[in-house]
């Protein structure tokens, strides 16, 4: 027998199914956006769920929980020191959203520290990932481990470059072109972290866009690395979209003792070991587009480098602001100024303190060794070296620092760099987050007496 339905009590029963399907997709949705804090212990268990600090809750390794990561969500790093396998400690894929950064930072009142001394590449490698965070971490490499008498043997046989150990880097932030199409970082904060010892660079982006690198202390890198690494560096910036205004931040950082001390393998020379470099944003070194939004570098403290304390190399739209550069130039290869704008354009080197060692304070020469009219040195300081490029307002005086032998970079009362800069070039803030100027007029270098 046929059986029959009510059209009206079927008409009911999909209204309430089809209302039971959109609440289930507005929770699934909901709960989709909400933020999950993770837990990494070296006493967890990668068999938790990872939802809280208790070793019962806690993940045993960082990699694991960025592999569950979502927008919005915060990895929290408790103590303990956190080995590489012989692949980064971390490898960062998934992205954020513009309103939802990933955030991988320490546990407060926590000091983790990454170590790599089984040959991984990179202590924490950011790979086409996008709206990331990495904050209070300390990265602490191998190099007063390594053996130079290696090393140098490897140089002599072309090699040195081919061995992950000696090119450990700090945090690289690069692109992700195992996918196609080629996904490019963006978005990435790199703060208040402390890199030291990485035989590679300590913390440098390549081919990425929307960089802020600010806060933190890169020392004693690039030791061993075969090639031409340095403490921060922003190599071949990307454009991802049509903005032009800022968009690469080298803020607040303390960046010192990073030298290159073996010789760059592909130019078979000796290079860099800056304490921080914009290198090629005109992308001329890869036959790429020139990067055109604007790279700001200020109150950064950069001393005893092997390179410049700060080098722009064959780039555009840079504004070196309210830096203090000592006493770089350590290498005995190479003869570098404090800051650097060589083979350069539209560079503004404006309210810096340069106390060279007997070196060269400034120089910006094209590739025939002719200075060049379009990077601007105006309203800084120079002392103690020979001044390859001048400009307006320059001071040529000792600064007087408060103390030189504790690096204590803090201005004396009478200093000359005191109420004398550019108001159209400060930072707002200085090295030590003072509001900018005091006493009407900005003080040249890092600091701002007060």
């Amino acid at each position: 027998m046929m059986r029959t339905y009510n059209l009206g009590v079927f008409k009911w029963m999909m209204i309430v199914i089809g209302l039971w399907a959109v609440c289930m997709l507005l929770s699934t949705k909901a709960h989709a956006a909400t933020p999950v804090n993770y837990y990494v212990s070296v006493d967890g268990n990668d068999g938790n769920t990872g939802l809280g600090p208790e070793p019962s809750k806690a993940l045993r390794y960082i990699q694991t929980a960025a592999n569950k990561t979502n927008p919005g969500d915060t990895v929290y790093i408790m103590n303990g020191t956190y080995w590489d396998n012989g692949s980064p400690i971390l490898t960062i894929t998934r992205s954020g959203t513009a309103n939802a950064y990933i955030t991988y930072k320490a546990y407060p009142g926590h000091t983790p520290i990454l170590r790599v001394s089984q040959g991984a590449w990179n202590h924490i490698m950011v790979k086409g990932a996008s709206y990331i965070n990495i904050e209070g971490l300390e990265i602490y490499g191998w190099s007063e481990n390594l053996s130079n008498t290696e090393a140098q043997s490897y140089e002599n046989t072309n090699t040195l470059g081919n061995i992950g150990k000696f090119n450990t880097n700090g945090i690289s932030i690069v692109k992700n072109s195992d996918v196609s199409p080629t996904v490019y970082a963006t978005h990435i904060n790199v703060r208040n972290n402390k890199v030291h010892h990485a035989p590679g660079q300590g913390i440098g982006a390549m081919d990425a866009d929307y960089i802020n690198i600010s806060g933190n202390t890169v020392y004693n890198n690039c030791w061993f690395s075969a090639y031409a690494q340095s403490g921060i560096s922003i190599n071949h910036s990307r454009n991802t979209d049509s903005n032009t205004g800022y968009k690469i931040f080298i803020s607040g950082n303390r960046v010192y003792g990073n030298q290159a001390n073996y010789k760059w393998q592909g130019q078979n020379k000796y290079s860099d070991g800056n304490g921080i470099i914009i290198d090629d944003n005109k992308n001329l070194l890869i036959g790429g587009t020139p990067y055109t939004g604007k790279t700001i570098v200020e109150n950064n403290i950069s001393y005893s480098n092997g390179g410049s304390g700060i080098n722009i190399f064959s780039s555009q739209y840079v504004y070196v602001n309210n830096n203090t550069t000592y006493a770089n130039s350590q290498s005995p290869h190479l003869d570098y100024a404090e800051i650097m704008g060589n083979e350069s354009s539209n560079v503004y080197v404006v309210n810096n303190i340069m106390y060279a060692n007997g070196e060269t304070v400034s120089k910006a020469n094209d590739a025939n060794g002719v200075p060049i009219p379009s990077v601007y040195f105006n309203s800084n300081i120079f002392y103690n070296g020979a001044i390859l490029k001048t400009g307006t307002g320059n001071l040529t005086a000792d600064p007087l620092f408060t103390n030189l032998s504790l690096r204590n970079f803090h201005l004396q009362s009478t200093s000359p760099a005191i109420n004398s800069g550019d108001n159209t070039y400060s930072a707002s803030l200085d090295f030590d987050g003072v509001s900018r100027p005091v006493g009407g007029i900005v003080d040249r270098g890092a600091y701002e007496y007060h």
